[in-house]
Protein backbone atom coordinates (compact mmCIF):
# COMPACT_ATOMS: atom_id res chain seq x y z
CA UNK A 1 0.00 0.00 0.00
CA UNK A 2 2.87 2.47 0.42
CA UNK A 3 4.61 1.40 -3.02
CA UNK A 4 0.51 2.83 -4.21
CA UNK A 5 0.28 5.63 -2.32
CA UNK A 6 3.96 6.81 -3.28
CA UNK A 7 2.84 5.81 -7.16
CA UNK A 8 -0.24 7.91 -6.70
CA UNK A 9 1.59 11.13 -5.33
CA UNK A 10 4.35 10.65 -7.39
CA UNK A 11 1.61 10.91 -10.76
CA UNK A 12 0.23 14.49 -9.59
CA UNK A 13 1.19 17.62 -10.32
CA UNK A 14 1.01 19.01 -6.92
CA UNK A 15 4.00 18.08 -4.60
CA UNK A 16 3.51 17.38 -1.09
CA UNK A 17 5.25 20.48 -0.17
CA UNK A 18 2.72 22.73 -2.18
CA UNK A 19 -0.21 21.26 -0.03
CA UNK A 20 1.74 22.02 3.43
CA UNK A 21 2.51 25.62 1.66
CA UNK A 22 -0.92 26.17 0.23
CA UNK A 23 -2.45 29.85 1.40
CA UNK A 24 -5.76 31.46 -0.15
CA UNK A 25 -7.55 34.21 1.10
CA UNK A 26 -11.78 33.62 1.97
CA UNK A 27 -11.80 36.86 0.56
CA UNK A 28 -9.94 39.61 -1.38
CA UNK A 29 -8.02 37.51 -3.77
CA UNK A 30 -8.34 40.11 -6.24
CA UNK A 31 -7.46 43.55 -6.29
CA UNK A 32 -11.22 44.59 -7.70
CA UNK A 33 -12.42 42.52 -5.48
CA UNK A 34 -10.70 43.69 -2.18
CA UNK A 35 -12.34 43.00 1.47
CA UNK A 36 -13.94 46.48 2.45
CA UNK A 37 -12.54 47.07 5.96
CA UNK A 38 -14.87 49.27 8.05
CA UNK A 39 -12.48 51.18 10.03
CA UNK A 40 -15.32 51.86 12.40
CA UNK A 41 -15.94 48.24 13.29
CA UNK A 42 -13.61 45.16 14.24
CA UNK A 43 -12.84 43.16 11.29
CA UNK A 44 -11.96 39.50 10.98
CA UNK A 45 -9.40 38.35 7.83
CA UNK A 46 -9.48 34.51 7.27
CA UNK A 47 -7.38 32.56 4.83
CA UNK A 48 -8.02 28.91 3.73
CA UNK A 49 -4.66 26.09 3.92
CA UNK A 50 -3.55 22.99 5.07
CA UNK A 51 -1.23 21.62 8.46
CA UNK A 52 -0.03 18.33 6.51
CA UNK A 53 -0.25 17.31 10.82
CA UNK A 54 1.91 19.97 12.16
CA UNK A 55 1.11 23.14 14.57
CA UNK A 56 1.27 26.17 11.76
CA UNK A 57 1.98 29.95 12.45
CA UNK A 58 0.37 32.41 10.65
CA UNK A 59 2.17 35.99 10.42
CA UNK A 60 -0.15 38.95 9.47
CA UNK A 61 0.61 42.38 8.15
CA UNK A 62 -1.02 45.26 6.72
CA UNK A 63 0.81 46.87 3.70
CA UNK A 64 -0.10 50.09 1.08
CA UNK A 65 0.84 49.49 -2.78
CA UNK A 66 4.29 50.98 -2.12
CA UNK A 67 4.85 48.14 0.46
CA UNK A 68 4.64 50.56 3.70
CA UNK A 69 3.43 48.92 6.52
CA UNK A 70 0.29 49.79 7.71
CA UNK A 71 -0.51 47.72 10.73
CA UNK A 72 1.73 44.81 11.79
CA UNK A 73 -0.66 41.82 13.62
CA UNK A 74 2.00 39.45 14.93
CA UNK A 75 1.70 35.88 14.89
CA UNK A 76 -1.34 33.47 15.33
CA UNK A 77 -1.93 30.15 15.74
CA UNK A 78 -5.24 30.29 13.97
CA UNK A 79 -5.58 30.80 9.70
CA UNK A 80 -7.75 34.23 10.67
CA UNK A 81 -7.29 37.68 12.82
CA UNK A 82 -9.54 40.22 13.82
CA UNK A 83 -8.75 43.56 12.88
CA UNK A 84 -9.92 46.39 14.73
CA UNK A 85 -9.05 49.74 13.20
CA UNK A 86 -9.79 52.49 14.72
CA UNK A 87 -7.54 52.10 17.48
CA UNK A 88 -4.15 52.78 14.93
CA UNK A 89 -4.05 55.60 12.54
CA UNK A 90 -5.76 55.18 8.84
CA UNK A 91 -5.39 58.14 7.03
CA UNK A 92 -7.91 58.89 4.26
CA UNK A 93 -5.14 59.40 2.23
CA UNK A 94 -4.53 55.14 2.34
CA UNK A 95 -7.52 54.80 0.20
CA UNK A 96 -7.85 53.03 -3.10
CA UNK A 97 -3.98 52.47 -2.88
CA UNK A 98 -3.88 49.20 -3.70
CA UNK A 99 -3.71 47.82 0.17
CA UNK A 100 -3.40 44.44 1.15
CA UNK A 101 -2.61 41.87 3.94
CA UNK A 102 0.32 39.92 3.31
CA UNK A 103 -0.30 36.52 4.97
CA UNK A 104 2.98 34.27 6.35
CA UNK A 105 2.23 30.56 7.18
CA UNK A 106 5.21 27.97 8.38
CA UNK A 107 4.62 24.50 10.38
CA UNK A 108 8.77 24.71 11.28
CA UNK A 109 9.61 23.04 7.52
CA UNK A 110 7.44 24.94 4.84
CA UNK A 111 6.49 28.17 4.44
CA UNK A 112 3.72 29.79 2.50
CA UNK A 113 2.73 33.69 1.21
CA UNK A 114 -0.34 34.72 0.00
CA UNK A 115 -1.99 38.34 -0.17
CA UNK A 116 -5.42 39.52 0.51
CA UNK A 117 -6.56 42.66 -0.99
CA UNK A 118 -8.10 45.13 1.19
CA UNK A 119 -9.57 48.81 0.82
CA UNK A 120 -11.11 50.79 3.60
CA UNK A 121 -14.67 53.13 4.41
CA UNK A 122 -15.89 55.30 6.55
CA UNK A 123 -12.82 57.00 6.98
CA UNK A 124 -14.84 60.45 7.07
CA UNK A 125 -15.73 62.31 9.93
CA UNK A 126 -18.74 64.42 9.95
CA UNK A 127 -18.74 67.72 12.03
CA UNK A 128 -22.13 69.46 12.92
CA UNK A 129 -22.86 72.52 14.55
CA UNK A 130 -27.08 72.60 16.21
CA UNK A 131 -29.44 74.91 14.79
CA UNK A 132 -30.23 77.37 12.64
CA UNK A 133 -27.89 78.67 9.72
CA UNK A 134 -28.25 82.18 11.39
CA UNK A 135 -28.89 82.78 15.12
CA UNK A 136 -30.15 86.54 15.72
CA UNK A 137 -29.25 87.24 19.24
CA UNK A 138 -29.74 90.49 21.32
CA UNK A 139 -26.59 92.66 22.12
CA UNK A 140 -26.52 91.34 26.21
CA UNK A 141 -27.18 87.52 25.33
CA UNK A 142 -25.04 84.80 25.50
CA UNK A 143 -25.73 81.86 23.38
CA UNK A 144 -24.38 78.33 23.84
CA UNK A 145 -23.58 76.39 20.41
CA UNK A 146 -23.50 73.05 20.36
CA UNK A 147 -20.97 70.64 18.47
CA UNK A 148 -21.11 67.43 20.37
CA UNK A 149 -23.43 66.03 17.84
CA UNK A 150 -20.23 65.72 15.51
CA UNK A 151 -19.44 61.82 14.56
CA UNK A 152 -15.99 59.88 13.93
CA UNK A 153 -17.06 57.38 11.29
CA UNK A 154 -13.57 55.46 11.93
CA UNK A 155 -14.47 55.08 16.06
CA UNK A 156 -17.02 53.13 17.33
CA UNK A 157 -20.21 55.03 18.78
CA UNK A 158 -18.78 54.57 22.52
CA UNK A 159 -15.56 55.79 22.01
CA UNK A 160 -15.54 58.48 19.61
CA UNK A 161 -12.04 60.90 19.87
CA UNK A 162 -11.86 63.92 18.21
CA UNK A 163 -10.54 67.25 19.11
CA UNK A 164 -12.68 70.93 18.52
CA UNK A 165 -11.91 74.22 16.91
CA UNK A 166 -14.07 77.22 17.03
CA UNK A 167 -13.16 80.32 15.38
CA UNK A 168 -15.03 83.40 14.78
CA UNK A 169 -14.92 85.89 11.90
CA UNK A 170 -16.38 89.37 11.05
CA UNK A 171 -18.14 89.54 7.68
CA UNK A 172 -20.10 92.51 8.37
CA UNK A 173 -19.40 95.92 10.39
CA UNK A 174 -16.99 95.10 13.43
CA UNK A 175 -14.39 93.91 11.10
CA UNK A 176 -11.66 94.72 13.73
CA UNK A 177 -13.33 92.70 16.50
CA UNK A 178 -11.48 92.56 19.26
CA UNK A 179 -13.08 89.50 20.74
CA UNK A 180 -14.08 87.53 17.26
CA UNK A 181 -10.63 87.15 15.33
CA UNK A 182 -10.28 83.89 13.01
CA UNK A 183 -6.53 83.89 13.97
CA UNK A 184 -7.63 82.66 17.36
CA UNK A 185 -9.32 79.70 18.72
CA UNK A 186 -12.54 80.76 20.81
CA UNK A 187 -13.51 77.31 22.60
CA UNK A 188 -11.79 74.30 22.28
CA UNK A 189 -15.33 71.78 23.88
CA UNK A 190 -18.13 70.46 22.33
CA UNK A 191 -19.93 73.52 23.16
CA UNK A 192 -18.96 76.64 22.88
CA UNK A 193 -20.28 80.66 24.64
CA UNK A 194 -20.96 83.25 22.02
CA UNK A 195 -21.30 86.52 24.33
CA UNK A 196 -22.92 89.44 22.77
CA UNK A 197 -22.05 91.98 24.74
CA UNK A 198 -19.20 92.39 22.90
CA UNK A 199 -20.36 92.26 19.66
CA UNK A 200 -21.48 95.11 17.19
CA UNK A 201 -25.42 95.67 16.88
CA UNK A 202 -26.51 95.26 13.30
CA UNK A 203 -22.93 93.03 13.04
CA UNK A 204 -23.03 89.95 11.42
CA UNK A 205 -20.38 86.97 12.02
CA UNK A 206 -19.09 83.57 10.93
CA UNK A 207 -19.00 81.00 13.47
CA UNK A 208 -16.98 77.63 12.55
CA UNK A 209 -16.08 74.43 14.57
CA UNK A 210 -13.32 72.06 12.93
CA UNK A 211 -13.66 68.81 14.23
CA UNK A 212 -10.13 66.55 13.96
CA UNK A 213 -10.15 62.89 14.24
CA UNK A 214 -7.81 61.34 16.66
CA UNK A 215 -7.51 58.09 15.09
CA UNK A 216 -7.14 59.01 11.13
CA UNK A 217 -6.51 62.40 11.24
CA UNK A 218 -9.36 63.58 8.87
CA UNK A 219 -10.58 66.96 9.49
CA UNK A 220 -14.44 68.19 9.04
CA UNK A 221 -15.91 71.65 9.16
CA UNK A 222 -19.19 73.20 9.63
CA UNK A 223 -20.28 77.17 10.11
CA UNK A 224 -23.28 79.43 11.01
CA UNK A 225 -24.03 83.15 11.33
CA UNK A 226 -24.91 85.22 14.41
CA UNK A 227 -26.30 88.22 13.81
CA UNK A 228 -26.21 90.96 16.56
CA UNK A 229 -29.91 92.49 16.72
CA UNK A 230 -31.14 95.74 17.90
CA UNK A 231 -32.81 94.63 21.46
CA UNK A 232 -31.02 93.85 25.00
CA UNK A 233 -32.55 90.61 25.84
CA UNK A 234 -34.97 89.77 22.97
CA UNK A 235 -33.46 90.12 19.33
CA UNK A 236 -35.39 92.61 17.88
CA UNK A 237 -35.64 93.33 14.06
CA UNK A 238 -36.18 96.83 12.69
CA UNK A 239 -37.74 97.19 9.44
CA UNK A 240 -38.14 100.48 7.05
CA UNK A 241 -41.19 100.80 5.55
CA UNK A 242 -40.79 104.06 4.26
CA UNK A 243 -38.14 106.63 4.41
CA UNK A 244 -35.53 105.28 6.47
CA UNK A 245 -33.27 102.95 4.18
CA UNK A 246 -29.96 102.21 5.22
CA UNK A 247 -30.77 104.33 8.23
CA UNK A 248 -30.98 107.75 5.97
CA UNK A 249 -33.74 109.56 5.82
CA UNK A 250 -35.09 112.28 3.60
CA UNK A 251 -36.13 115.02 5.93
CA UNK A 252 -39.54 115.95 3.85
CA UNK A 253 -41.43 112.68 4.43
CA UNK A 254 -42.66 111.21 6.97
CA UNK A 255 -40.61 107.49 8.41
CA UNK A 256 -42.55 104.41 8.71
CA UNK A 257 -40.63 101.64 10.84
CA UNK A 258 -41.83 97.82 12.07
CA UNK A 259 -40.09 96.84 14.95
CA UNK A 260 -40.60 92.65 15.36
CA UNK A 261 -39.05 90.14 17.81
CA UNK A 262 -37.44 87.67 16.04
CA UNK A 263 -38.75 84.09 17.27
CA UNK A 264 -41.69 83.60 20.10
CA UNK A 265 -41.40 86.60 22.21
CA UNK A 266 -44.31 86.04 24.84
CA UNK A 267 -48.30 86.28 24.53
CA UNK A 268 -48.40 89.48 25.92
CA UNK A 269 -45.84 92.54 23.77
CA UNK A 270 -46.07 96.39 24.45
CA UNK A 271 -43.84 98.25 22.40
CA UNK A 272 -42.68 102.09 23.41
CA UNK A 273 -41.11 104.15 20.67
CA UNK A 274 -39.51 107.59 21.32
CA UNK A 275 -37.47 110.20 18.88
CA UNK A 276 -34.51 111.70 20.71
CA UNK A 277 -36.02 110.68 23.65
CA UNK A 278 -39.15 112.02 23.44
CA UNK A 279 -41.86 109.60 23.98
CA UNK A 280 -44.42 109.41 20.78
CA UNK A 281 -46.71 106.54 21.06
CA UNK A 282 -47.27 103.00 22.00
CA UNK A 283 -49.03 99.75 20.90
CA UNK A 284 -48.90 96.25 20.29
CA UNK A 285 -48.11 95.65 17.08
CA UNK A 286 -44.84 97.40 16.74
CA UNK A 287 -45.68 99.61 13.53
CA UNK A 288 -45.02 103.13 14.05
CA UNK A 289 -45.06 105.96 11.47
CA UNK A 290 -43.90 110.06 12.33
CA UNK A 291 -42.12 113.02 10.72
CA UNK A 292 -38.23 113.24 11.46
CA UNK A 293 -37.03 116.34 13.04
CA UNK A 294 -35.32 118.90 11.01
CA UNK A 295 -31.55 117.85 12.15
CA UNK A 296 -28.89 116.15 10.53
CA UNK A 297 -29.42 112.78 12.87
CA UNK A 298 -32.31 112.01 15.39
CA UNK A 299 -31.92 108.54 17.57
CA UNK A 300 -34.88 106.54 17.38
CA UNK A 301 -35.35 104.84 20.95
CA UNK A 302 -37.78 101.64 20.99
CA UNK A 303 -38.74 99.38 23.82
CA UNK A 304 -40.46 95.62 24.03
CA UNK A 305 -42.25 94.61 26.94
CA UNK A 306 -43.03 90.57 26.42
CA UNK A 307 -44.24 88.96 29.61
CA UNK A 308 -42.51 90.85 31.95
CA UNK A 309 -39.12 90.75 30.16
CA UNK A 310 -38.07 94.16 28.71
CA UNK A 311 -35.29 94.56 25.88
CA UNK A 312 -34.60 98.06 24.84
CA UNK A 313 -32.75 99.30 21.52
CA UNK A 314 -31.47 102.85 20.28
CA UNK A 315 -31.31 103.18 16.30
CA UNK A 316 -29.07 106.39 15.35
CA UNK A 317 -30.78 107.49 11.33
CA UNK A 318 -29.11 110.18 9.46
CA UNK A 319 -30.33 112.63 6.93
CA UNK A 320 -30.06 111.83 3.45
CA UNK A 321 -28.85 114.90 1.93
CA UNK A 322 -29.84 115.78 -2.00
CA UNK A 323 -26.82 115.85 -4.59
CA UNK A 324 -24.62 118.88 -4.84
CA UNK A 325 -22.01 120.43 -6.85
CA UNK A 326 -23.58 120.30 -10.11
CA UNK A 327 -25.50 122.85 -12.45
CA UNK A 328 -27.74 122.33 -15.60
CA UNK A 329 -27.28 124.61 -18.82
CA UNK A 330 -30.08 124.80 -21.74
CA UNK A 331 -28.54 125.69 -25.26
CA UNK A 332 -29.95 128.33 -26.88
CA UNK A 333 -30.72 130.66 -23.78
CA UNK A 334 -33.52 132.33 -26.79
CA UNK A 335 -35.83 130.11 -29.08
CA UNK A 336 -39.25 129.92 -30.46
CA UNK A 337 -41.42 128.05 -28.26
CA UNK A 338 -42.45 124.67 -30.58
CA UNK A 339 -39.87 125.59 -33.02
CA UNK A 340 -36.65 125.79 -31.17
CA UNK A 341 -34.93 122.77 -30.63
CA UNK A 342 -33.06 123.40 -27.00
CA UNK A 343 -30.46 120.88 -25.94
CA UNK A 344 -30.20 120.40 -21.68
CA UNK A 345 -27.86 118.90 -20.13
CA UNK A 346 -26.68 118.41 -16.27
CA UNK A 347 -23.23 117.91 -14.76
CA UNK A 348 -20.73 117.79 -11.95
CA UNK A 349 -23.73 116.59 -9.48
CA UNK A 350 -22.24 114.47 -6.78
CA UNK A 351 -24.00 112.04 -4.13
CA UNK A 352 -22.89 108.99 -1.70
CA UNK A 353 -26.33 107.16 -2.39
CA UNK A 354 -25.83 106.41 -6.52
CA UNK A 355 -26.70 106.25 -9.15
CA UNK A 356 -27.92 109.92 -9.58
CA UNK A 357 -31.40 110.90 -11.67
CA UNK A 358 -32.73 113.39 -13.40
CA UNK A 359 -36.36 114.66 -14.11
CA UNK A 360 -36.68 117.58 -16.67
CA UNK A 361 -40.06 119.41 -16.22
CA UNK A 362 -40.82 122.24 -19.08
CA UNK A 363 -44.09 123.61 -18.33
CA UNK A 364 -46.73 120.59 -18.38
CA UNK A 365 -44.26 118.00 -20.22
CA UNK A 366 -42.59 115.82 -17.81
CA UNK A 367 -39.77 113.79 -19.45
CA UNK A 368 -39.20 110.30 -18.16
CA UNK A 369 -37.04 109.79 -14.75
CA UNK A 370 -33.47 108.99 -16.65
CA UNK A 371 -29.42 108.29 -15.60
CA UNK A 372 -28.62 110.17 -19.01
CA UNK A 373 -28.81 114.15 -17.82
CA UNK A 374 -29.03 115.35 -21.67
CA UNK A 375 -32.32 115.73 -23.10
CA UNK A 376 -32.90 117.75 -27.17
CA UNK A 377 -36.83 119.24 -26.68
CA UNK A 378 -39.37 121.78 -27.87
CA UNK A 379 -40.57 123.39 -24.92
CA UNK A 380 -44.16 125.53 -24.71
CA UNK A 381 -44.26 128.62 -23.51
CA UNK A 382 -42.30 128.90 -20.22
CA UNK A 383 -39.89 130.97 -18.50
CA UNK A 384 -37.96 128.75 -17.15
CA UNK A 385 -36.82 124.79 -17.17
CA UNK A 386 -37.26 123.16 -14.08
CA UNK A 387 -34.49 119.79 -13.57
CA UNK A 388 -34.66 117.59 -10.63
CA UNK A 389 -31.30 115.65 -9.52
CA UNK A 390 -32.37 113.00 -7.14
CA UNK A 391 -30.49 110.36 -4.95
CA UNK A 392 -30.99 106.92 -5.45
CA UNK A 393 -32.65 107.30 -2.01
CA UNK A 394 -34.74 110.05 -3.76
CA UNK A 395 -33.56 113.24 -1.56
CA UNK A 396 -34.09 115.48 -4.69
CA UNK A 397 -32.39 118.98 -5.45
CA UNK A 398 -34.56 121.43 -7.79
CA UNK A 399 -32.99 123.33 -10.49
CA UNK A 400 -34.14 126.03 -12.80
CA UNK A 401 -32.61 127.73 -16.10
CA UNK A 402 -34.46 130.39 -16.57
CA UNK A 403 -34.96 130.86 -20.78
CA UNK A 404 -35.84 133.69 -23.16
CA UNK A 405 -39.47 132.60 -25.31
CA UNK A 406 -40.57 134.76 -28.36
CA UNK A 407 -44.34 134.33 -28.44
CA UNK A 408 -45.04 132.67 -32.21
CA UNK A 409 -47.32 134.67 -33.98
CA UNK A 410 -50.35 132.09 -34.27
CA UNK A 411 -53.58 132.66 -36.25
CA UNK A 412 -56.93 132.90 -34.76
CA UNK A 413 -60.11 131.58 -36.02
CA UNK A 414 -61.04 127.78 -37.69
CA UNK A 415 -59.97 128.58 -40.99
CA UNK A 416 -56.90 130.57 -40.46
CA UNK A 417 -55.77 128.08 -38.16
CA UNK A 418 -56.65 125.27 -41.29
CA UNK A 419 -54.39 126.87 -42.97
CA UNK A 420 -51.43 127.78 -40.36
CA UNK A 421 -51.69 123.68 -40.21
CA UNK A 422 -50.70 123.15 -44.01
CA UNK A 423 -47.15 124.26 -43.08
CA UNK A 424 -45.44 120.74 -42.02
CA UNK A 425 -43.95 122.67 -39.15
CA UNK A 426 -47.74 123.11 -38.03
CA UNK A 427 -49.02 120.05 -39.17
CA UNK A 428 -49.87 118.11 -35.56
CA UNK A 429 -50.72 115.02 -37.42
CA UNK A 430 -47.67 114.56 -39.57
CA UNK A 431 -45.75 115.48 -36.80
CA UNK A 432 -46.96 112.49 -34.86
CA UNK A 433 -46.12 110.21 -37.52
CA UNK A 434 -42.97 111.46 -37.58
CA UNK A 435 -42.33 110.06 -34.32
CA UNK A 436 -42.25 113.73 -32.84
CA UNK A 437 -44.60 113.30 -30.42
CA UNK A 438 -42.95 116.04 -28.17
CA UNK A 439 -43.22 118.67 -30.60
CA UNK A 440 -46.65 117.67 -31.97
CA UNK A 441 -47.98 118.59 -27.99
CA UNK A 442 -46.21 121.70 -27.83
CA UNK A 443 -47.34 123.21 -31.33
CA UNK A 444 -50.99 121.69 -30.90
CA UNK A 445 -51.22 123.39 -26.81
CA UNK A 446 -50.08 126.83 -28.48
CA UNK A 447 -52.67 126.45 -31.18
CA UNK A 448 -54.85 125.85 -28.71
CA UNK A 449 -54.33 128.90 -26.51
CA UNK A 450 -57.36 131.39 -26.31
CA UNK A 451 -59.24 129.72 -29.26
CA UNK A 452 -63.13 128.90 -29.84
CA UNK A 453 -64.38 125.45 -29.33
CA UNK A 454 -64.28 124.65 -32.64
CA UNK A 455 -60.51 125.39 -33.14
CA UNK A 456 -59.33 123.41 -30.47
CA UNK A 457 -61.41 120.35 -31.58
CA UNK A 458 -59.85 120.55 -34.89
CA UNK A 459 -56.44 120.53 -33.46
CA UNK A 460 -57.32 117.88 -31.34
CA UNK A 461 -58.68 115.80 -34.07
CA UNK A 462 -54.73 114.96 -34.92
CA UNK A 463 -54.51 112.92 -32.05
CA UNK A 464 -56.60 109.67 -33.11
CA UNK A 465 -56.53 108.16 -29.34
CA UNK A 466 -58.25 111.84 -27.86
CA UNK A 467 -61.87 112.23 -28.11
CA UNK A 468 -61.93 115.22 -29.38
CA UNK A 469 -66.39 115.85 -29.51
CA UNK A 470 -66.15 114.66 -25.61
CA UNK A 471 -64.51 118.12 -25.04
CA UNK A 472 -67.64 120.83 -24.15
CA UNK A 473 -65.82 123.74 -22.32
CA UNK A 474 -62.60 125.47 -23.08
CA UNK A 475 -61.80 124.88 -19.14
CA UNK A 476 -61.46 122.02 -19.85
CA UNK A 477 -57.86 122.55 -21.22
CA UNK A 478 -56.13 122.99 -17.68
CA UNK A 479 -54.29 119.67 -17.93
CA UNK A 480 -54.35 119.41 -21.85
CA UNK A 481 -51.01 119.01 -21.99
CA UNK A 482 -50.91 115.44 -20.20
CA UNK A 483 -53.73 114.44 -21.39
CA UNK A 484 -52.33 114.65 -25.03
CA UNK A 485 -49.28 112.47 -23.89
CA UNK A 486 -51.78 109.77 -22.70
CA UNK A 487 -53.31 110.07 -25.91
CA UNK A 488 -50.46 108.95 -28.73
Amino acid sequence: WLLVIYFFLFRLPISLQDICTYCKCVHGQYADEPIWIDVGKKNEIAVLGHSCGRPVVYTWKAVTGTGATLVDFGTTKVPRVIWMPFIVSVRPDTKGTNNRIIVTKSDGRTTGRCECHIDFVNLDIYSHIDGADLISIGREQVVELDGSHSYDFSQPKNKQRYTFEWRCTPIEKDLNSQYCQNTSIMCTTPKCSINGNYLAVTGLYKITLHTTSLVTGATAGDHLYIRVEYGTKIPLLLLCVHNCWDYFYNDDSSISIDVECIGYCGDTLKFYFAVDDKFITTNSNGKVRFMPPKAATFKFNFTLIADGVDSVAIATFKRNDPPTGGSCTVTPPQGIPGDTLFKTACSSWTDRNLPIYYVLKAGNLLYDRTTDPHWEIYVPQVKALSFRVCDSLDACQKYEVPIELVKPNIPKGLKNIQAYMVEPANNVERLLEGGEYARAVVKATLMMAEQPLDVIKHVLSAFKNFKAESLTDVRQLGTMTSELVDAI
